[in-house]
């Protein structure tokens, strides 16, 4: 047999015996069955799922923001992505500083298709007893957009709503008073229920102040004063005549309240630049495009949604709500400057409630010109006016001559002079602690005048008067640090060199020190 042959015959056996140890393995094997999907039943959402988002910074341009996927809200994306914000309960938005401006919610998709539908008579979601018939002046909108906002404030903001609604009665009849003064519709005012809850001293997290949420350009260009001294965006009479200027500005452009609305939150150029771009006239178009914020979609739904509530709050549950008291003033035109400490003790007044009817002032310090006006509690400004021709030199600042140094502090030179830090910075309002120019001239205490004694006083004298007068004359070699005090102070208050304090401690002149170290000063 040749090789040929022998290795065509060798490769017939392997080729056998392996077809048969395969066929063995194979017949081993389970057989294959086709892959089925596994199906998965999610709970459905519940009015309890939905809660606002509060976003950590102003939100992204148009072009950035996805559409909303489902109707039931999701926590936000922060600014890392790795550790998204978490939702936010109702103590958390009771006890944070930011109004109810910031809420947004995830509105259903369905939202942004439903045309507009004026004159829809409001019902309460949650059903119930039947309601009596609205009067609204506004044009009203019911869509499931607004729906979204009525389960939330009827749900998981319950609270916080019930809060708002108890504090608009102390401001809610001035300012409707105000707007009808201004031929506005008086339903307007509860614009402010979703701007800051009837807060004067709201804050957004873009940097909006007041019960109407003006930023500090917009407001002085509506005529409000922005200062050291005062913010008028916190004066509710104020802030409210010149939110109605805004907004009957823009109703006046736009002819439409609900664009009119739109433009107060987001800004009038970026309403005009959405209408530009996309050629629709109504808020209601402008929602179903990407020209407009997250945040305007949501603010006339959620203004809508508040304003039906708010108008009749007992159809949605909100009984027994106890509205605060409307306020009640007098004002009085001041001489000049004073602290709030001095008005309450002449006016017989807390400092408090001193402090909430002039919610515009800064600081606990009137601004140091004549005529400004300060609310008092009705019945109050006689006895002030009175008390404040009578003494006026125990309550007015008087000038001192001292000027700021270098290195001065209103710490040091309260120690230096022996004043107390308190009177001193109530006297110096007007000047920031933090930003002390040289050669500017502080107001101090006015010095009481010596008693004159007489030689029969001085022979009764106490023996050891003497000895105790001469332990105070006796020179420290110890010093404790005191709030706001540097070496070169303490050198100056002890009549020594920096550079003697610094070698006697082992200090360089790039040392920190901090109060309550112990300073050698003396050899």
């Amino acid at each position: 047999m040749s090789n040929f042959s022998k290795w065509v015959s060798y490769a017939t056996i392997l080729i056998a015996s392996g077809c048969t140890a395969g066929g063995t393995v194979a017949s081993k094997l389970p057989p294959r069955t086709p892959h089925r999907p596994v199906s998965i039943t999610l709970p459905k959402p519940t009015t309890q799922a939905i809660r606002p988002k509060v976003p950590s910074r102003p939100s992204p341009p148009p072009s950035a923001q996805a559409p909303p996927q489902s109707a039931q809200a999701t926590p936000k994306a922060s600014a890392k992505p790795e550790r998204p914000e978490a939702e936010i309960s109702d103590s958390q938005i009771s006890d944070s500083p930011a109004p109810p401006h910031d809420l947004v919610l995830d509105l259903p998709d369905s939202a942004e298709e439903e045309e507009y539908a004026p004159g829809k008579r409001a019902t309460p979601a949650t059903g119930g007893q039947t309601p009596t018939p609205f009067l609204y002046d506004v044009p009203i909108v019911r869509n499931s957009a607004v729906d979204r906002w009525i389960e939330y404030f009827t749900g998981p903001g319950r609270k916080n709503f019930s809060e708002w609604l108890r504090r608009g009665g102390r401001y809610m009849n001035r300012f409707r008073e105000i707007l009808r003064e201004k031929g506005l519709p008086q339903d307007l005012a509860y614009l402010a229920l979703i701007e800051s809850g009837f807060s004067l001293r709201a804050r957004s997290r873009a940097g909006a102040v007041g019960p109407w949420q003006f930023m500090r350009a917009t407001a002085r260009r509506k005529g409000l004063k922005v200062n050291r001294y005062i913010d008028e965006r916190r004066d509710p009479d104020k802030a409210t005549r010149a939110a109605a200027l805004f907004l009957g500005e823009l109703h006046e452009e736009f002819q439409d309240w609900h664009l009119a609305l739109a433009a107060y939150n987001s800004g009038e150029n970026r309403v005009r630049r959405a209408i530009r771009r996309t050629g629709r006239k109504t808020y209601w178009a402008l929602v179903r495009t990407r020209h407009l914020p997250k945040e305007t979609k949501n603010y006339v739904p959620k203004f809508l949604a508040g304003m039906i509530i708010a108008k009749n709050p007992e159809v949605f549950g909100f009984s027994g709500i106890e509205y605060a008291r409307p306020l009640r003033y007098d004002t009085v035109a001041l001489p000049r400057g004073m602290s709030l400490r001095a008005i309450s003790r002449l006016a017989g007044v807390s400092l408090k409630e001193l402090a909430e009817l002039n919610s515009e002032l800064r600081w606990y310090v009137t601004p140091p010109i004549k005529g400004h006006l300060l609310r008092l509690p009705t019945g109050k400004a006689g006895q002030f006016l009175e008390l404040l021709a009578n003494s006026p030199k125990a309550f007015l600042p008087e000038s001192g001559r001292y000027r700021i140094l270098p290195g001065d502090t209103f710490g040091a030179i309260a120690l230096r002079f022996g004043i107390r830090l308190e009177k001193l910075l109530e006297l110096n309002a007007h000047l920031n602690p933090k930003r002390l120019r040289v050669g500017t001239r502080i107001l101090l205490p006015k010095r009481k005048k010596p008693r004159k004694v007489t030689i029969a006083k001085m022979k009764t004298r106490p023996k050891n008067q003497a000895a105790r007068n001469g332990s105070r004359k006796r020179r420290s070699d110890r010093h404790v640090v005191g709030p706001g005090e540097n070496v070169w102070v303490i050198a100056r208050r002890y009549g020594v060199s920096p550079n003697q304090i610094l070698r006697l401690n082992g200090l360089s002149p790039s040392t920190t020190i901090f109060p309550g170290k112990r300073l050698r000063i003396h050899q």
